[in-house]
């Protein structure tokens, strides 16, 4: 997500310190928030069409926001009026544990884009999740969108029975497990190898 910064969670140490001089993940949540306000006002709220994120950055190397930053750039955009879009193209669909990635983050994003994870990546299909306000105004002031290709057969198949495999039994315990979990996992995995090759 902010790949110029550095601070410590777990045993892994990210980035370098030039963007944010955070002394904690808390702080640094609240100073790569505060740069999205920032923006939001440097460019006026009202040519901000909406601030699209992901959940875990993929092309960062696969790194988690810090605790709390979700929650305060939700606030930042409900008081600037812009709406969060969530791409959940790499942690949707089970991937962190829930449905959605930013389901981790309890945040409830205005519109959510996904694919790959729709179909268990069987089969090509995307698509794009949007909160009631913005389904009201598709709905009625109309929204000229041309597609070629859309809606086919076998890739919607794929992804409703990839949703039913995901609702009766994989995104459910025991077979999600925790961040923090994970990292115990992880921690003990480290310090057993560490321990063969001292």
């Amino acid at each position: 997500m902010f790949p110029r910064f550095t601070y410590v969670e777990s045993r892994l140490e990210i980035g370098s310190p030039e963007a944010f001089d955070a002394d904690s993940p808390r702080e640094l949540a609240e100073q790569a928030a505060d740069q999205i306000k920032f923006v939001i006002r440097n460019e006026r709220p009202e040519s901000v069409a909406a601030i699209l994120t992901e959940p875990i950055g993929g092309t960062s190397g696969g790194y988690p926001a810090p605790p709390g930053y979700f929650e305060r750039l939700r606030k930042i955009c409900d008081r600037y009026d812009v709406p969060v879009i969530s791409d959940e193209v790499i942690t949707g669909f089970g991937r962190c544990g829930d449905w959605s990635g930013i389901d981790t983050e309890g945040v409830v994003p205005d519109m959510i884009t996904f694919a790959k994870g729709v179909t268990s990546a069987y089969v090509p299909l995307a698509g794009v999740i949007a909160d009631d306000w913005i389904g009201d105004v598709v709905r009625d002031e109309g929204y000229d969108l041309g597609q070629t290709f859309a809606g086919h057969p076998v890739a919607c198949a794929a992804g409703r029975a990839a949703i039913e495999a995901y609702d009766d039994h994989l995104i459910a315990p025991p077979f999600c497990v925790s961040r923090s979990e994970i990292e115990r996992a992880v921690d003990a995995f480290d310090a057993a190898i560490a321990e063969t090759f001292e």
